[in-house]
Protein backbone atom coordinates (compact mmCIF):
# COMPACT_ATOMS: atom_id res chain seq x y z
CA UNK A 1 0.00 0.00 0.00
CA UNK A 2 1.34 3.73 0.03
CA UNK A 3 0.60 6.43 1.95
CA UNK A 4 1.07 9.58 -0.32
CA UNK A 5 4.04 8.62 -1.87
CA UNK A 6 5.65 6.36 1.05
CA UNK A 7 4.87 2.65 -0.05
CA UNK A 8 4.55 0.53 2.60
CA UNK A 9 5.48 -3.24 3.21
CA UNK A 10 5.97 -5.19 0.88
CA UNK A 11 10.27 -4.76 1.69
CA UNK A 12 10.05 -1.25 2.14
CA UNK A 13 11.69 0.21 4.89
CA UNK A 14 9.86 0.70 7.89
CA UNK A 15 7.80 4.03 7.82
CA UNK A 16 8.43 5.88 10.96
CA UNK A 17 5.69 7.64 12.79
CA UNK A 18 5.83 9.87 15.67
CA UNK A 19 3.09 9.96 17.44
CA UNK A 20 2.65 13.28 18.89
CA UNK A 21 -0.77 12.22 20.39
CA UNK A 22 -1.98 14.82 23.01
CA UNK A 23 1.69 15.82 24.42
CA UNK A 24 1.25 19.33 23.05
CA UNK A 25 -1.17 19.72 26.12
CA UNK A 26 -3.82 21.81 23.88
CA UNK A 27 -1.12 24.20 22.59
CA UNK A 28 -1.32 24.16 18.51
CA UNK A 29 1.79 26.09 18.80
CA UNK A 30 3.96 23.53 19.94
CA UNK A 31 2.15 20.59 18.24
CA UNK A 32 3.96 22.28 14.94
CA UNK A 33 6.89 22.57 16.53
CA UNK A 34 6.84 19.00 17.82
CA UNK A 35 5.90 17.69 13.96
CA UNK A 36 8.75 20.37 12.65
CA UNK A 37 10.93 18.55 15.49
CA UNK A 38 10.16 14.89 14.40
CA UNK A 39 10.86 16.01 10.49
CA UNK A 40 14.38 16.68 11.82
CA UNK A 41 14.83 13.66 13.93
CA UNK A 42 14.21 11.62 10.22
CA UNK A 43 10.54 10.67 10.62
CA UNK A 44 8.71 9.95 7.77
CA UNK A 45 5.20 11.26 9.39
CA UNK A 46 3.98 12.96 12.68
CA UNK A 47 0.48 11.94 14.01
CA UNK A 48 -2.28 13.81 16.24
CA UNK A 49 -5.10 13.25 17.65
CA UNK A 50 -8.83 14.74 16.76
CA UNK A 51 -11.65 14.66 19.14
CA UNK A 52 -14.20 16.61 20.66
CA UNK A 53 -14.64 15.75 24.35
CA UNK A 54 -18.68 15.96 23.93
CA UNK A 55 -17.99 13.38 21.23
CA UNK A 56 -15.78 11.06 23.50
CA UNK A 57 -17.14 10.73 26.73
CA UNK A 58 -20.05 9.85 28.57
CA UNK A 59 -21.11 12.51 30.84
CA UNK A 60 -21.14 12.60 34.73
CA UNK A 61 -17.99 11.62 37.23
CA UNK A 62 -15.80 9.63 34.77
CA UNK A 63 -12.27 8.41 35.43
CA UNK A 64 -9.20 6.97 33.79
CA UNK A 65 -6.49 5.66 35.48
CA UNK A 66 -3.50 7.55 33.80
CA UNK A 67 -5.56 11.41 34.49
CA UNK A 68 -5.87 12.45 37.91
CA UNK A 69 -9.30 15.17 38.65
CA UNK A 70 -11.71 16.13 35.94
CA UNK A 71 -11.17 13.46 32.98
CA UNK A 72 -13.93 16.00 31.03
CA UNK A 73 -11.97 18.80 31.94
CA UNK A 74 -8.47 17.01 30.93
CA UNK A 75 -9.90 16.38 27.85
CA UNK A 76 -11.12 19.52 26.96
CA UNK A 77 -7.32 21.48 27.85
CA UNK A 78 -6.18 18.56 25.32
CA UNK A 79 -8.26 19.73 21.97
CA UNK A 80 -7.23 21.33 19.02
CA UNK A 81 -9.14 23.36 16.53
CA UNK A 82 -9.40 22.89 12.89
CA UNK A 83 -6.93 25.60 12.43
CA UNK A 84 -4.79 24.49 14.55
CA UNK A 85 -5.02 21.24 12.29
CA UNK A 86 -4.58 23.08 9.44
CA UNK A 87 -1.12 24.71 10.27
CA UNK A 88 -0.22 21.00 11.77
CA UNK A 89 -0.62 19.38 8.37
CA UNK A 90 0.76 22.61 6.44
CA UNK A 91 4.01 22.23 9.15
CA UNK A 92 4.82 18.32 8.21
CA UNK A 93 4.17 18.65 3.85
CA UNK A 94 6.81 21.52 4.01
CA UNK A 95 8.93 19.74 6.12
CA UNK A 96 8.40 16.46 3.27
CA UNK A 97 6.79 14.14 5.91
CA UNK A 98 3.28 12.79 6.00
CA UNK A 99 0.15 13.66 8.47
CA UNK A 100 -1.43 11.27 9.94
CA UNK A 101 -4.13 11.54 12.85
CA UNK A 102 -6.75 9.64 14.70
CA UNK A 103 -10.24 10.69 14.46
CA UNK A 104 -12.15 9.96 17.70
CA UNK A 105 -15.75 10.82 15.36
CA UNK A 106 -17.21 11.46 12.10
CA UNK A 107 -17.22 15.50 12.48
CA UNK A 108 -13.11 14.91 13.28
CA UNK A 109 -12.55 12.42 10.63
CA UNK A 110 -14.20 15.12 8.33
CA UNK A 111 -12.33 18.32 9.34
CA UNK A 112 -9.39 16.01 9.34
CA UNK A 113 -10.07 15.60 5.36
CA UNK A 114 -10.31 19.04 4.74
CA UNK A 115 -6.70 19.89 6.54
CA UNK A 116 -5.00 17.56 4.53
CA UNK A 117 -4.72 14.22 6.22
CA UNK A 118 -2.57 11.58 4.41
CA UNK A 119 -4.01 8.99 6.40
CA UNK A 120 -6.33 7.70 8.85
CA UNK A 121 -5.19 5.69 12.12
CA UNK A 122 -7.82 4.40 14.28
CA UNK A 123 -7.46 3.90 18.07
CA UNK A 124 -7.23 0.53 19.26
CA UNK A 125 -10.35 1.41 21.89
CA UNK A 126 -12.09 1.88 17.99
CA UNK A 127 -11.71 -1.21 16.22
CA UNK A 128 -15.50 -2.12 17.44
CA UNK A 129 -16.49 1.29 16.49
CA UNK A 130 -18.34 0.06 12.94
CA UNK A 131 -20.07 3.23 12.34
CA UNK A 132 -16.76 5.24 12.80
CA UNK A 133 -15.08 2.65 11.23
CA UNK A 134 -17.75 2.74 7.79
CA UNK A 135 -17.38 6.53 7.61
CA UNK A 136 -13.65 6.35 7.57
CA UNK A 137 -13.65 3.92 4.84
CA UNK A 138 -15.80 5.78 2.82
CA UNK A 139 -13.25 8.21 2.46
CA UNK A 140 -10.68 5.98 0.22
CA UNK A 141 -7.93 7.53 2.42
CA UNK A 142 -5.31 5.27 4.03
CA UNK A 143 -6.01 3.62 7.38
CA UNK A 144 -3.56 2.35 10.02
CA UNK A 145 -5.65 0.21 12.35
CA UNK A 146 -4.74 -0.40 15.82
CA UNK A 147 -5.22 -4.00 17.23
CA UNK A 148 -4.22 -3.44 20.99
CA UNK A 149 -6.19 -5.57 23.20
CA UNK A 150 -8.50 -6.94 19.89
CA UNK A 151 -9.11 -11.00 19.33
CA UNK A 152 -8.22 -12.13 16.10
CA UNK A 153 -11.89 -12.11 15.56
CA UNK A 154 -12.08 -8.61 16.09
CA UNK A 155 -9.79 -7.68 13.96
CA UNK A 156 -10.92 -9.44 10.85
CA UNK A 157 -14.50 -7.87 11.50
CA UNK A 158 -13.18 -4.47 11.50
CA UNK A 159 -11.05 -5.07 8.12
CA UNK A 160 -14.55 -6.14 6.40
CA UNK A 161 -16.47 -3.36 7.99
CA UNK A 162 -13.31 -0.91 6.49
CA UNK A 163 -13.23 -2.66 2.82
CA UNK A 164 -16.98 -3.19 2.87
CA UNK A 165 -17.18 0.60 3.03
CA UNK A 166 -14.72 1.60 0.61
CA UNK A 167 -11.14 1.01 2.22
CA UNK A 168 -8.74 -0.16 0.11
CA UNK A 169 -5.37 0.34 1.79
CA UNK A 170 -4.81 -0.88 5.18
CA UNK A 171 -2.15 -1.20 7.82
CA UNK A 172 -2.83 -2.73 11.00
CA UNK A 173 -0.44 -2.32 14.01
CA UNK A 174 0.42 -4.49 16.61
CA UNK A 175 -0.30 -2.98 20.65
CA UNK A 176 0.07 -3.70 23.72
CA UNK A 177 -2.78 -1.11 25.48
CA UNK A 178 -0.72 -0.99 28.52
CA UNK A 179 1.55 2.50 29.64
CA UNK A 180 3.82 1.48 29.44
CA UNK A 181 3.50 -2.12 28.08
CA UNK A 182 5.66 -4.72 29.72
CA UNK A 183 8.44 -6.21 27.72
CA UNK A 184 7.24 -9.82 28.56
CA UNK A 185 3.94 -8.79 27.09
CA UNK A 186 4.59 -7.68 23.55
CA UNK A 187 4.46 -10.78 21.66
CA UNK A 188 6.22 -9.39 18.52
CA UNK A 189 5.74 -12.86 16.64
CA UNK A 190 1.83 -11.43 16.31
CA UNK A 191 3.05 -9.16 14.02
CA UNK A 192 4.13 -12.12 11.31
CA UNK A 193 1.40 -14.14 12.21
CA UNK A 194 -1.62 -11.39 11.50
CA UNK A 195 0.64 -10.51 8.20
CA UNK A 196 0.09 -14.30 7.28
CA UNK A 197 -3.47 -14.35 8.31
CA UNK A 198 -4.89 -11.23 6.92
CA UNK A 199 -1.89 -10.63 4.20
CA UNK A 200 -1.62 -6.91 4.39
CA UNK A 201 1.15 -4.70 5.87
CA UNK A 202 1.75 -4.67 9.60
CA UNK A 203 3.47 -2.72 12.19
CA UNK A 204 4.06 -1.80 15.81
CA UNK A 205 2.35 0.88 18.08
CA UNK A 206 5.22 0.58 20.45
CA UNK A 207 4.21 1.52 24.21
CA UNK A 208 7.09 0.06 25.62
CA UNK A 209 10.06 2.43 26.35
CA UNK A 210 13.05 3.01 24.63
CA UNK A 211 13.49 2.12 21.17
CA UNK A 212 14.57 -1.24 21.86
CA UNK A 213 11.28 -3.59 21.34
CA UNK A 214 10.67 -1.03 18.12
CA UNK A 215 14.11 -1.90 16.76
CA UNK A 216 13.14 -5.70 16.81
CA UNK A 217 10.05 -5.38 15.33
CA UNK A 218 12.11 -3.76 12.39
CA UNK A 219 13.84 -7.25 12.26
CA UNK A 220 10.72 -8.95 12.26
CA UNK A 221 9.62 -7.19 9.33
CA UNK A 222 7.68 -4.67 10.89
CA UNK A 223 5.91 -2.49 8.53
CA UNK A 224 5.63 0.60 10.27
CA UNK A 225 6.76 1.80 13.79
CA UNK A 226 4.34 4.65 16.09
CA UNK A 227 6.21 5.89 19.04
CA UNK A 228 5.34 8.71 21.38
CA UNK A 229 7.10 11.44 20.85
CA UNK A 230 7.78 14.15 22.62
CA UNK A 231 9.90 17.67 23.35
CA UNK A 232 10.69 16.82 26.67
CA UNK A 233 9.75 13.99 29.06
CA UNK A 234 9.52 16.77 31.37
CA UNK A 235 6.32 18.20 29.88
CA UNK A 236 3.20 17.53 32.03
CA UNK A 237 1.03 14.87 30.70
CA UNK A 238 0.05 11.36 31.35
CA UNK A 239 2.02 10.18 27.95
CA UNK A 240 5.17 12.09 28.27
CA UNK A 241 7.04 9.13 30.52
CA UNK A 242 6.88 6.43 27.68
CA UNK A 243 7.45 9.31 24.90
CA UNK A 244 10.78 9.45 22.80
CA UNK A 245 12.78 12.66 22.57
CA UNK A 246 14.23 14.31 19.52
CA UNK A 247 17.75 12.13 19.93
CA UNK A 248 16.16 9.03 20.36
CA UNK A 249 13.34 9.31 17.64
CA UNK A 250 16.72 10.16 15.59
CA UNK A 251 18.36 7.07 16.67
CA UNK A 252 15.04 4.98 15.97
CA UNK A 253 14.92 6.09 12.52
CA UNK A 254 19.02 5.39 11.67
CA UNK A 255 19.19 1.89 13.30
CA UNK A 256 15.39 0.87 11.82
CA UNK A 257 16.69 1.26 8.53
CA UNK A 258 19.95 -0.04 9.01
CA UNK A 259 18.38 -3.02 10.61
CA UNK A 260 16.26 -2.99 7.46
CA UNK A 261 18.91 -2.75 5.32
CA UNK A 262 20.79 -6.00 6.89
CA UNK A 263 17.55 -7.72 6.49
CA UNK A 264 18.35 -8.78 2.72
CA UNK A 265 16.18 -11.21 0.29
CA UNK A 266 16.61 -13.75 2.76
CA UNK A 267 18.55 -15.78 -0.30
CA UNK A 268 21.76 -17.38 1.12
CA UNK A 269 24.49 -16.82 -1.50
CA UNK A 270 28.17 -15.02 -1.46
CA UNK A 271 27.79 -11.57 -1.43
CA UNK A 272 30.45 -8.82 -3.74
CA UNK A 273 31.89 -8.06 -0.26
CA UNK A 274 32.92 -11.28 0.31
CA UNK A 275 35.11 -11.95 -3.30
CA UNK A 276 38.54 -11.35 -1.88
CA UNK A 277 37.85 -13.09 1.45
CA UNK A 278 36.43 -16.04 -0.72
CA UNK A 279 39.69 -16.70 -2.44
CA UNK A 280 42.09 -15.81 0.46
CA UNK A 281 40.22 -17.97 2.92
CA UNK A 282 39.98 -20.50 1.29
CA UNK A 283 42.02 -23.35 0.49
CA UNK A 284 43.60 -24.64 -2.95
CA UNK A 285 45.38 -28.13 -3.57
CA UNK A 286 49.18 -27.53 -4.24
CA UNK A 287 51.91 -30.12 -5.31
CA UNK A 288 54.82 -30.81 -2.66
CA UNK A 289 56.96 -32.31 -5.03
CA UNK A 290 57.92 -32.38 -8.57
CA UNK A 291 55.52 -34.73 -10.78
CA UNK A 292 56.71 -35.75 -14.17
CA UNK A 293 54.71 -35.84 -17.62
CA UNK A 294 52.21 -39.34 -17.30
CA UNK A 295 52.89 -39.80 -13.79
CA UNK A 296 49.84 -40.83 -11.48
CA UNK A 297 49.12 -38.05 -9.03
CA UNK A 298 48.64 -39.06 -5.20
CA UNK A 299 46.82 -37.70 -2.79
CA UNK A 300 50.40 -37.66 -0.58
CA UNK A 301 51.58 -35.80 -3.27
CA UNK A 302 49.23 -32.11 -2.41
CA UNK A 303 48.52 -30.20 0.36
CA UNK A 304 45.86 -27.87 1.09
CA UNK A 305 46.45 -24.44 1.03
CA UNK A 306 45.50 -20.92 1.46
CA UNK A 307 45.15 -19.18 -0.75
CA UNK A 308 42.18 -20.71 -3.22
CA UNK A 309 43.80 -21.34 -5.82
CA UNK A 310 43.90 -24.08 -8.88
CA UNK A 311 41.66 -27.17 -8.09
CA UNK A 312 39.45 -26.96 -4.79
CA UNK A 313 40.10 -29.70 -2.06
CA UNK A 314 36.31 -31.23 -3.15
CA UNK A 315 37.89 -32.99 -5.72
CA UNK A 316 40.58 -34.53 -3.87
CA UNK A 317 38.69 -37.87 -4.06
CA UNK A 318 38.50 -37.63 -7.83
CA UNK A 319 42.14 -37.44 -9.02
CA UNK A 320 42.55 -41.30 -8.12
CA UNK A 321 44.63 -42.68 -10.88
CA UNK A 322 44.80 -39.11 -12.97
CA UNK A 323 47.78 -38.20 -14.72
CA UNK A 324 50.08 -35.01 -15.19
CA UNK A 325 49.69 -33.64 -18.52
CA UNK A 326 52.87 -32.69 -18.20
CA UNK A 327 55.93 -31.88 -16.11
CA UNK A 328 54.56 -30.16 -12.88
CA UNK A 329 56.71 -28.21 -10.35
CA UNK A 330 56.34 -28.40 -6.64
CA UNK A 331 54.83 -25.35 -4.95
CA UNK A 332 52.59 -24.35 -7.88
CA UNK A 333 48.27 -25.36 -7.19
CA UNK A 334 46.94 -28.24 -9.51
CA UNK A 335 44.79 -27.22 -11.86
CA UNK A 336 42.32 -28.65 -14.37
CA UNK A 337 44.14 -28.23 -16.75
CA UNK A 338 47.62 -30.07 -15.48
CA UNK A 339 45.88 -33.20 -15.73
CA UNK A 340 46.02 -35.72 -18.65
Amino acid sequence: MKIGRKKIGNGQPPLIVAEIGINHNGDGSLAMRMAEAAAVAGADAAKLQAFRTVRLLAGGNASLSHVSGSVHEFFHQMELAPRQFDRVARACHRCGILFIATPFDEISADMLVEAGIDSFKIASGDITHFPLLSHVGAKKIPVILSTGAATIEEIRDAIRVLKQSGATDICLLHCVSAYPAPVEEMNLRAITAMGKRFRIPVGLSDHTMGITISLAAVALGAALIEKHFTLSRQLPGPDQKLSIEPGELHELTQKAREIHSAMGNGKKVPMPSEAESRRQGRRGLYLIRDIEAGEKIKATDLAVLRPAAGLSPIFIKHLRGKRARRRLQAGRPLGPNDLA
